[in-house]
């Protein structure tokens, strides 16, 4: 659906309206795209609802980021020994845009001490 906006009486090209239209197919291309990217690197399609879930686990609340890493991989680790490597792949893809995550400064990696 194209929006057509006219500000203090300027027009609007035929090349112009066919350029917006372009811009977005395309950006609802990139958008199926991202989701189909990422239901193949996770298993489902919104990782940003994931990391919000986990910024509100006790786990993370309480140990930071980090914690919630080896936990990510120890699961990865239970998997591949039931001979899910997929499922495997999956949780490590997880495990490692959480790490990002902590390295980019937008999740703690370690809660300070609560005692």
């Amino acid at each position: 659906m194209l929006t057509l906006i006219l500000i203090q009486s300027q027009s609007v090209s035929p090349t112009q309206i066919q350029l917006g239209n372009e811009t977005n197919e395309r950006n609802e291309m990139t958008n199926a795209t991202q989701i189909s990217r990422n239901e193949s690197m996770y298993g489902f399609n919104d990782i940003e609802g994931y990391i919000d879930e986990v910024k509100e686990s006790i786990n993370y609340q309480f140990h930071g980021g980090n914690m919630v890493v080896v936990g990510l991989m120890s699961d990865a680790q239970e998997q591949m020994g039931y001979g899910n490597t997929e499922g495997a792949r999956k949780t490590l893809n997880i495990a490692k845009t959480i790490m990002f995550k902590i390295m980019d400064g937008e999740l703690v990696g370690t809660q300070p001490s609560r005692i």
